[in-house]
């Protein structure tokens, strides 16, 4: 169940209309119309007013309560994987799907801005080095050979780096994609 109706099925349960949630949250009524509608995502001070307004406790509103919902998070740490086919699919594929997928939980939203970020920065990485590689080759610079060992090694750490946030996600832990250009902020 996503957070927008849980907070509205909690509201319902409690007899409570949103002008009621509202006046006992302390928050605008165009707010919690906002999140019902699941135009906004509530945080920190505005969470705890409504779980206080609902007498629950804020962890029934966490991420990790409804885990079975937050399987699809692993599917951009996969996509991200086709950059072993070629460079720019571990970046435009989970891209992709996050544009196109609209009713993401938070945990999902968050993972596929930072697999995003991240295969962003790879991405330009890889084609960087690409292109000084070529260039060195064209200009008979004995640099080349090296450039490809550092290509390499950034095609083993971006593997290294999805495996282990594969398992993370798996556990409903935050993934660590570092360092990474912020694309998307989080």
């Amino acid at each position: 169940m996503k957070l927008a109706e849980k907070i509205k099925q909690l509201r319902n349960q409690k007899g409570f209309s949103q002008d009621d949630l509202a006046q006992q949250s302390g928050l605008s009524l165009r707010t919690i119309q906002r999140i019902e509608q699941d135009e906004t995502i509530p945080r920190g001070h505005t969470l705890k007013q409504i779980a206080s307004a609902l007498a629950v406790e804020v962890d029934t509103f966490t991420l990790n309560a409804d885990k079975e919902e937050d399987g699809n998070a692993n599917v951009f740490n996969l996509l991200a994987l086709s950059f072993i086919i070629f460079p720019l699919l571990g970046l435009l594929l989970p891209l992709l799907i996050f544009i196109v997928k609209k009713d993401r939980t938070a945990y999902e939203d968050e993972t596929a801005k930072r697999v995003v970020n991240f295969q962003g920065t790879w991405s330009l990485l890889v084609f960087l080095l690409y292109s000084c590689a070529t260039v060195f080759k064209l200009l008979h610079m004995g640099y080349f050979p090296y450039l490809l060992y550092c290509i390499g090694l950034l095609y083993i750490g971006n593997l290294i780096f999805i495996l282990i946030n594969i398992v993370r996600t798996t556990q409903f832990k935050t993934v660590f994609y570092q360092p990474a250009i912020a694309f998307f902020k989080l």
